[in-house]
């Protein structure tokens, strides 16, 4: 786990589900970026509930909360575990940011990934017209492989983007 002491990333636990402010607020930004994921559905407080129950808590992955200096969420990311390969998803940035913020949370996330769990591989997948993220992730590290097509929903082309260490 990341240490609880960091000013930069903070797990989200279950206790989120205690917590109605922080589920509406993650439901605002989810709806505020809906364009860039695979599936677009209606989303609703119990829905977005079940989501974490079910992909957040009920998979091989972890959640971060992205902090301001402040100690606020600005955003999150996630990792997701699969064998010895480890993908970089759910990044989102919130209603404001620090600037830099969050690709030093990114840095700070990779950095521990690296260190404490044994993966060969972190990848991500980026919507291919998303230039902004995949500039993000250019300028931290991440060189792009290939071009995959998302058939969840509607067909989206995504960017496959591996982290060069």
């Amino acid at each position: 786990m990341l240490r609880p002491s960091s000013k930069i990333l903070r797990l989200i636990t279950r206790s989120i589900l205690d917590n109605r402010d922080q589920v509406l607020q993650m439901m605002r930004w989810r709806i505020a970026n809906q364009q860039y994921y695979a599936t677009q559905p209606v989303i609703t407080e119990e829905s977005f509930r079940n989501w974490f129950v079910k992909y957040v808590f009920g998979m091989p992955k972890m959640l971060f909360w992205v902090l301001d200096h402040k100690g606020n969420p600005i955003g999150h990311m996630g990792l997701r575990f699969r064998k010895n390969v480890c993908e970089i998803d759910n990044v989102v940035r919130g209603e404001s940011e620090d600037k830099g913020r969050m690709g030093q949370a990114l840095k700070t996330l990779i950095g521990w990934a690296l260190k404490n769990i044994p993966i060969d591989k972190i990848y991500l997948r980026v919507l291919s017209t998303n230039e902004h993220a995949i500039e993000f992730y250019k300028k931290n590290g991440f060189i792009s492989k290939r071009k995959i097509i998302v058939r969840r929903g509607n067909p989206l082309r995504y960017l496959k983007m591996e982290y060069e260490h």
